[in-house]
């Protein structure tokens, strides 16, 4: 795919636009593969630490079994 270069934003072609409902649709199966792809791992709402280190710790535990679940569901 070629790379242009343009000296302004009017030297630009116009991008053809799409309606609103077209443009959500759109953006429904984008974010339904998305999530197909990655599911979300985190539990929903705030959650409140008492330091910075336990909140980190938590972080990583996330990503530890986080990453578990995608080696197992490699095989």
């Amino acid at each position: 795919m070629p790379v242009f270069k343009y000296r302004s934003a009017g030297d630009m072609p116009s991008q053809e636009r799409i309606g609103d409902a077209q443009l959500a649709s759109h953006i429904r199966a984008l974010w339904g593969r998305a999530f197909l792809l990655c599911p979300r791992t985190r539990r929903p709402g705030v959650w409140r630490f008492a330091s910075i280190d336990e909140a980190n710790a938590e972080r990583q535990l996330e990503t530890v079994q986080r990453m578990r679940r995608r080696a197992r569901d490699k095989r």
